[in-house]
């Protein structure tokens, strides 16, 4: 699936701590 890509970026985005 294309969300692999998608959940690695919002995994990133999600590193706002």
């Amino acid at each position: 699936m294309k969300s692999d890509i998608l959940q690695k970026i919002l995994n990133i985005f999600q590193r706002h701590d």
